[in-house]
């Protein structure tokens, strides 16, 4: 009985610690800038963005679509990769610890 206890209790000891080092990594992610790759390559691509809202079902699809374009074409612009009306506002993300500690 008293090995059972022994096994019992380092497996409880290995869980929490196992969740310390999530949280941790977790924590260390959150805190980390992301700053994504410039675009390359030898082909061009188009985005479009549309809001469909179906108001009888009371639902709504955010939908982009990606689609070869023609780089040459005269009035082509260079864009984010986030369209600005779906970016997240600045600031930290709302949470138990968002407080700035």
């Amino acid at each position: 009985m008293r090995r059972i206890f022994k096994i019992f209790k380092a497996l409880v000891l290995l869980g929490v610690l196992a969740i310390v080092v999530l949280i941790g990594g977790l924590w260390i992610e959150h805190r980390s800038e992301v700053a994504l790759p410039a675009p390359t390559g030898p082909f061009a691509v188009g985005r479009t963005l549309y809001d469909w809202v179906d108001d009888t079902a009371k639902r709504e699809l955010l939908v982009w679509i990606w689609y070869p374009a023609d780089a040459g074409q005269p009035g082509a612009v260079v864009d984010d990769y986030m369209p600005a009306q779906v970016r997240p506002p600045a600031g930290p993300i709302p949470g138990p610890r968002s407080s700035g500690s």
